[in-house]
């Protein structure tokens, strides 16, 4: 289905198909290392792989958590997103993030954008070797895609108490507790 322009995210039921997304998961113990940096609790609230093709980013600057005429907008605690790029073709830029940006807030989501878009970028580049974690709240944007378009695999880690927010989160957690009954997989 299409969320942004141009971009279009596989539906759970055919992503949890194939079983390498929650083992990579589960045999990573990535949740149990969220845990260990951030001394907080995580669960995965929703798993996304996403196929863009538009020639520019699909989305500007921006956090998925900030304040809005001081009120906060979005979840808190923000979400930890792990996101892979797979390199296929060129080693090409696919997001673009603002170091430090998500402990600094200001009352005017204006005047924060203002202030922070002066900061320093970093580049992530497509790498069939890492992955990113970054906390949702920081700035960052999207970039162009390679001309046959780009791939990226989200997984987005939230609170217990807003698991409620995911309208996949029963059906992966199911699938997971399934998934480590029948491979002995603990975390």
């Amino acid at each position: 289905f299409e969320k942004y322009k141009r971009t279009y995210d596989l539906h759970l039921k055919v992503i949890l198909e194939q079983e390498i997304f929650i083992e990579f998961l589960e045999e990573s113990k990535i949740i149990n290392y969220l845990e260990k940096i951030s001394g907080f609790k995580y669960q995965l609230g929703d798993l996304v792989v996403r196929k863009t093709y538009l020639k520019e980013g699909y989305t500007s600057w921006h956090r998925d958590t900030y304040l809005n005429k001081g009120k906060l907008v979005g979840r808190n605690p923000p979400l930890i997103k792990l996101i892979l790029y797979p390199k296929l073709n060129n080693n090409c830029v696919q997001l673009k993030l603002k170091p430090g940006t998500h402990l600094n807030f200001n009352k005017n989501r204006y005047f924060d954008l203002f202030k922070n878009i002066l900061k320093p970028q970093i580049s992530i580049k497509t790498s069939n070797e890492e992955a990113l974690i970054f906390n949702s709240s920081i700035y960052h944007k999207t970039s162009p895609p390679e001309n046959n378009g780009s791939f990226r695999v989200i997984y987005n880690f939230c609170a217990k108490d807003q698991i409620k927010d995911f309208t996949n989160s029963p059906i992966i957690n199911e699938y997971r507790k399934n998934l480590r009954n029948k491979k002995n997989i603990y975390f």
